[in-house]
């Protein structure tokens, strides 16, 4: 069993209100109580992703290229998530290569949450 939350349950973002960070949160805390009771039936982990280019979202975000540049600024990966790069992991997750991974919640940033807050923002204040 794959959860798939966000990186919300773990940070704070003013974009979404209390009720879907806790809601988040919750979600993660679940996946790591049934990967302990239920550990010898089935495995449980959890993806939590970052802001991603989906069907519903790519024009907004493709059509912005300040937006897609901060993206390329702050992110390790110099690029966006996609709907792909969260199917691959869960296609991990769910496989037989996983065997030995449960109650595990992985980020899916592109490395973004690897970097300190404060030296991001003084890098991007060029301070």
């Amino acid at each position: 069993m794959v959860m798939v939350s966000s990186v919300f349950s773990q940070f704070i973002g003013d974009e979404q209100p209390i009720n879907y960070h806790v809601a988040k949160a919750g979600l993660d805390q679940l996946m790591r109580y049934y990967a302990f009771n239920m550990g010898e039936k089935i495995r449980f982990n959890g993806i939590s992703t970052f802001t991603f280019l989906k069907d519903e979202s790519k024009e907004f975000y493709l059509n912005n290229k300040p937006l897609i540049e901060l993206y390329e600024d702050i992110v390790p990966l110099k690029r966006m998530g996609t709907t792909e790069d969260s199917a691959n992991v869960i296609r991990f997750l769910c496989s037989s290569q996983a065997s030995f991974v449960t109650g595990q919640s992985i980020l899916i940033d592109g490395g973004l949450s690897l970097q300190w807050p404060e030296s991001m923002a003084r890098g991007l204040k060029k301070l």
